[in-house]
């Protein structure tokens, strides 16, 4: 399922060839996916506050003085909506575009009249093992913002219910603040979502102590390659973080700077968590060859133990089996019982010398 997405998008990707910079062409999956746009608008003061859900595009307006709006996108397929959105917004068309491909890595960008910052979403899912991703486009200005969400899941709830509360600081302040909550509200799932993938660490190497098996060898290698495409996003958006607290331009209030620096720690933790499993996986590479190795020795010594077992006791069938005439045993009434006794005794005297010298 994995490769099969992996072929799409890069199908997806060549929809762009040839076209100009500036055109706005959806490069994700499903097409035939219904595009949402919800609307919230609400005042510093707090006084206001308003929630639409299914706005309509003839509606969309650039707020009043004092007033405040978020228009969410869920869905960026309908390149109509996009190209709506930025004609009432005059957004740059390279933001557009960049909104649309949903290929990007995290980065941000100043513009005239705002700044377009691009980011991930992950999750883990313990199902397949691996990370989903969608992208998040946010652009904001003077008293607005917007959100390109790639897919229709809600992702921001309880950002919402944030805003929805008089006494919430994301009321007083402006929407380079409100840009910031979400993003940090993404690298919280980062951390979220990591616990969970270590867990499926932990799993794994009780999993290969108690019973090696060759399929854990591709599961390793799956997961360090999970592991390297998480981490390089997380590399970008950190780089892309950097750059919006440095930035000098009247949509970055100097204020917020502490909540991005307090924010790159975090990013900066996501990292050193990231090497640490990169780490464990490889100490569970190691693992599972020495186990590996362990057990085929364990093998080689108890067929090895088996022959030794054996080796004496053909020796004697076999000096029995010559058809020699003067042979006195032959003619001895017991002598076939006397000779299986003594071929049982060696074999016990055998393996008593071996757990003597701990070879069992």
């Amino acid at each position: 399922m994995h490769k099969k997405r992996n072929d799409s998008q890069h199908k997806n990707k060549g929809l762009k060839k040839g076209l100009p910079p500036g055109s706005i062409v959806f490069t994700g999956e499903d097409t035939a996916k219904k595009a949402n746009l919800h609307c919230i608008v609400y005042n510093a003061s707090g006084t206001s506050f308003e929630s639409i859900k299914e706005f309509p595009l003839r509606n969309i307006r650039k707020p009043s003085e004092g007033e405040i709006v978020w228009y969410d996108l869920k869905g960026v397929s309908q390149v109509e909506v996009i190209e709506e959105l930025g004609r009432a917004f005059s957004i740059h068309p390279l933001a557009l575009e960049d909104a649309a491909n949903v290929h990007q890595r995290p980065k941000f960008e100043e513009f005239d009249n705002g700044n377009f910052l691009v980011a991930r979403a992950f999750r883990f899912q313990p199902e397949s093992l691996s990370f989903q991703s969608e992208q998040l486009s946010v652009y904001f200005g003077h008293n607005f913002l917007i959100t390109f969400q790639e897919d229709e899941e809600e992702l921001f709830q309880a950002v919402f219910h944030q805003l929805e509360s008089n006494k919430s600081k994301l009321r007083a302040k402006n929407t380079d603040y409100l840009a910031y909550t979400l993003i940090d509200f993404i690298v919280d799932e980062y951390i979220e979502h990591l616990s969970i993938f270590e867990d499926q660490i932990i799993k794994l190497e009780n999993d290969i102590t108690e019973n090696p098996v060759p399929s854990q060898k591709k599961l390793i290698y799956h997961l360090k390659r999970e592991l390297m495409i998480f981490r390089k996003t997380v590399h970008s958006l950190r780089e892309a973080i950097s750059r919006m607290s440095k930035a000098d331009n009247r949509f970055v209030d100097p204020t917020n700077s502490f909540f991005l620096r307090d924010l790159l720690d975090h990013l900066t933790q996501v990292l050193e968590q990231t090497e640490n499993y990169r780490e464990m996986l490889t100490d569970l590479q190691n693992l599972y060859v020495a186990e590996i190795g362990y057990k085929a020795n364990s093998v080689m010594q108890t067929l090895t133990v088996v022959s030794s077992i054996f080796i004496p006791l053909t020796f004697i069938a076999g000096v029995y089996g010559m058809n020699f005439e003067h042979m006195p045993e032959l003619k001895w009434d017991y002598g076939y019982y006397e000779v299986l006794a003594f071929m049982l005794v060696v074999g016990l005297l055998s393996l008593y010398y071996f757990r003597r010298k701990h070879w069992l």
